[in-house]
């Protein structure tokens, strides 16, 4: 009795310490189960697209995703208004809450716009976790469709609605036209007569100047004088008239375009001009430049200095007409 005694009293103990660790154990599977809700989800997606027996061209598709997530998770969807040859008429989402998860519900109304095989993309979406900032991508699967035209090959073989007509002509359909042609050439000659007998083309005479070159330059030199332009200080415009009377003279006296040309192409067609006076004009188109473009301001008197020895110059040829001209140049 005393031994069975002892027994018992070195198991008590042990059953003790098993009860302590099955009371832990209980103790950790209640908060496991307590916190399983708790514990992260990975995002599922699931399609569905609701085909019908024939798809024709522009005919509205609609296409179903779901996903479902954790609850601090929140998905965003693609918005886009084509994807390859589809058209998206529309989309919608619903989400709802289930057992600590998130169901996210999205509809897609879809058209295509060409026929034959095609394969409508995969959508991307984004899963964003306000926890820890996350963002995690997850794709649908593409699905393949045929589409058909609106046409069947019946209708799009050209047909004609009725048999050729029969065009038939009698004498007069032929005669008559004739006769209208004829008529109308007649009196289109009968009054291009009577015009080319009252109009007379009359080709105006051109009058050529027979004035020796000098007397025009001195004519426009006079001109300019009238103008009085130096007392108005349009310096400018007075030199530029200065400077073409002389090439208009050089031009109509010794058959050159002296108008058109730069001084210094001038100095090369009269370098068969005596010495004296190819110089002077050389010094004259030289002032007058600076004045044209390097916007120098001369004084009154080297302006009226300018003046006279052009006007000089153009007056020394009345005694020179009987004198032969140099040599031209072109």
């Amino acid at each position: 009795m005393k031994t069975g005694y002892n027994s018992l009293s070195k198991l008590i103990p042990k059953i003790n310490q098993l009860s302590g660790f099955l009371l832990w154990i209980t103790l950790l599977c209640g908060c496991m189960l307590y916190s399983l809700p708790l514990l992260s989800v990975e995002p599922i997606i699931e399609q569905e697209m609701t085909l019908p027996e024939q798809i024709l061209i522009g005919s509205p598709l609609q296409l179903n995703i779901l996903i479902t997530t954790n609850l601090q998770q929140e998905v965003f969807h693609p918005v886009k208004d084509t994807l390859g040859v589809f058209s998206i008429i529309g989309i919608h989402k619903r989400e709802t809450r289930e057992d600590e998860i998130l169901l996210s519900r999205f509809t897609y109304q879809i058209a295509p716009f060409e026929t034959g095989e095609q394969r409508f993309p995969s959508l991307s979406f984004e899963i964003f976790d306000h926890e820890t900032g996350n963002i995690e991508i997850i794709r649908s699967q593409p699905v393949d469709l045929v589409v058909s035209s609106v046409l069947i090959d019946e209708d799009m073989e050209l047909r004609d609605i009725s048999g050729p007509l029969k065009l038939r002509l009698s004498f007069w359909d032929y005669i008559l036209p004739i006769a209208i042609l004829i008529l109308l050439a007649g009196i289109v000659i009968l009054i291009w007569k009577k015009i080319s007998g009252k109009v007379k083309i009359s080709i105006p005479e051109i009058e050529i100047d027979p004035r020796p070159p000098y007397i025009k330059a001195l004519e426009l030199l006079e001109g300019l004088k009238q103008d009085r332009l130096l007392e108005k200080g349009e310096y400018l415009d007075y030199y530029f008239r200065l400077s073409y009377i002389l090439r208009y003279f050089l031009e109509l006296n010794y058959n050159f375009n002296a108008v058109e040309m730069t001084s210094s192409e001038i100095t090369q067609q009269i370098e068969n001009l005596p010495t004296e006076e190819r110089l002077e004009i050389n010094r004259f188109l030289k002032e007058t430049d600076m004045v044209k473009f390097a916007r120098f301001v001369p004084y009154v008197n080297k302006a009226l200095e300018h003046t006279t020895w052009l006007e000089n110059y153009l007056k020394s040829f009345t005694h020179r007409l009987s004198e032969d001209k140099p040599d031209e140049r072109s």
